[in-house]
């Protein structure tokens, strides 16, 4: 409320000056600091610049207001925005830099702090972090207790070597931010992850429409001595509606060694969650994961849609949960390739869906689970082991439609399954697969199936399947060569129910040709 005031005060007060005819400076105030500044000068005009990010941080930014980061030389340590700023969503503070600005030498928390406010953008910044200290580039947080806040923006920033790139989140339930965007961030050699949000688990979420695109996180190492997740590129967690889009994560997981993670791109207690057009490749972890994209523990109501995996240890496409979270479900996969992925021991395949692998407990499973029209094409060496689709644990309701699934480069069969308990509706249907000779096309705990009418009898839900090697086209449309098209068309079963919700285009962008019964992520043109 005080905050309220204060920007109505400000408006206020420059409309009575205006009306006196007293010449000010119409709207709000901007100060300036550079590192050739003086502490005790205004701080008004790139020639009375402040010296310091502290004393930036000690003036108390009213609604509407700008800080400019400016001269050739960069600002070390903090600066920070606290409940005694901004507040004013409609009329944000605004931090954002010169473009000859080297950037912040990053020290104490973060680069930029933002605690327990509203109403922020963050603009046109560098941030550099030197040597290992813990130290993030952007971090968001809520105290706890600290409520709800909502408007923060983050674009078009370069962060480098921080402990975490960005961390957007708050630790108690009840707290947190609606309305958080993070837009053509740059996150390179971070520490722990590129880009995260955190908070209690679901279904008390602590973020709500969020949106992450136009980014970029790569080398992100991970810490070896941790036995938790490190060495993601972007992860999305505790919210509750998101849109992460357009984003490339690459490279990231060199240096973790646990016994979980890291992924490129995942989101887990999260829900209503859209991941598209993103591409994630040469992602790696020293013992397991080291995919490219994730839907884990506790996620529910997401759709993963045109996405490229491509050349990374883990699995191109995971959904998981464990003993420790609640269900993940109702998540459709639609329009996706993996290529050449899945080089690891642990769990090798381009699809993996995995429902409650460390328990015997029958309320831990993965559960209304529909992976239609994607492209999982394996390679030989590192990876003649990984097969397209892999099954295992509990899994609910699992609908597999009008996806090529082909390992004939390598050595696996097109699905593997392990210890797999198929609870409710299965359904296998109108698939393409393409294994190498002698190869089965299904192993499911040591029994082979070499031919579709075998593959039939392993899986009661199959139709309509077809064994045959993709004629693949297309091959300069993507990056590296990667071929992700067939002009393959294989119809439903007739007695299917299955409904497909419309997409909007495939994996290249391009309008679905001739329906919904041409097979993997590339429709053929008529």
């Amino acid at each position: 409320m005080i905050r309220t005031w204060r920007a109505v005060a400000v408006l206020v007060s420059a409309m009575l000056l205006a009306g006196c005819g007293v010449a000010f400076t119409k709207g709000p105030v901007t100060y300036y600091v550079s590192a050739d500044g003086d502490d005790d000068a205004s701080g008004l005009r790139p020639e009375r610049a402040w010296a310091s990010l502290e004393r930036a941080t000690e003036q108390e930014l009213a609604p509407g207001e700008t800080i400019v980061l400016t001269g050739d030389r960069p600002l070390p340590g903090t600066l920070r925005v606290t409940s005694e700023d901004a507040g004013a969503p409609e009329l944000p503070v605004r931090i954002t830099a010169d473009e000859s600005f080297p950037g912040i030498v990053a020290e104490g928390k973060a680069g930029i702090d933002i605690v327990d406010t509203s109403g922020v953008e963050v603009s046109g910044v560098d941030i550099i972090v030197e040597g290992d200290a813990p130290v993030d580039g952007v971090l968001v947080t809520v105290s706890p207790g600290g409520g709800r806040h909502s408007a923060i923006t983050l674009r078009d920033l370069a962060i480098d070597g921080a402990y975490q790139g960005v961390a957007v989140g708050a630790e108690r339930a009840g707290d947190g931010f609606d309305g958080v965007t993070i837009e053509a961030v740059h996150v390179t050699g971070a520490q722990r992850n590129g880009i995260i949000t955190y908070g209690a688990t679901a279904p008390d979420y602590a973020l709500s429409d969020l949106r992450i695109r136009d980014s970029v996180v790569t080398g992100t190492r991970g810490i070896e001595r941790e036995e938790v997740n490190t060495g993601s590129g972007i992860v999305i967690g505790s919210v509750d509606g998101a849109v992460v889009e357009r984003n490339d994560t690459s490279r990231n997981g060199a240096e973790s060694h646990a016994p979980e993670g890291p992924i490129g791109l995942w989101t887990h207690d999260s829900t209503d969650v859209i991941i598209r057009d993103n591409t994630s490749h040469h992602n790696r972890s020293g013992w397991t994961d080291g995919g490219g994209f994730g839907v884990d523990i506790s996620a529910t109501d997401v759709l993963v849609e045109r996405n490229l995996s491509h050349d990374n240890h883990g699995a191109g496409f995971l959904v998981y949960t464990h003993g420790k979270g609640t269900p993940t479900g109702r998540v459709t996969f639609r329009y996706n390739a993996s290529v050449g992925d899945g080089h690891t021991d642990q769990l090798p395949s381009g699809f993996a869906v995995l429902g409650g692998l460390d328990t015997d407990d029958p309320d831990v499973f993965v559960h209304d689970i529909h992976l239609h029209h994607n492209t999982v094409v394996t390679r030989g060496g590192d990876g003649a082991g990984a097969s397209a689709l892999l099954l295992m644990g509990t899994v609910r309701n699992l609908r597999v439609h009008h996806n090529i699934l082909d390992t004939s480069a390598g050595s696996a069969p097109a699905v593997r399954i392990r210890s797999f308990d198929a609870a409710g509706q299965l359904e296998f249907a109108a698939n393409q697969l393409a294994v190498s000779p002698q190869v089965p096309l299904l192993d499911w705990d040591g029994g082979l199936a070499h031919d579709i009418d075998e593959v039939s009898g392993f899986l009661p839900g199959a139709g309509h399947n077809v064994a045959r090697a993709p004629d693949f086209l297309d091959r300069d449309d993507l990056p590296n060569g990667l071929a992700v098209h067939s002009p393959l068309r294989v119809a439903f079963p007739p007695t299917t129910d299955l409904r497909v919700e419309p997409a909007t285009g495939d994996l290249l962008g391009r309008p679905i040709a001739g329906g919904e019964d041409s097979v993997g992520a590339v429709s053929p043109r008529d």
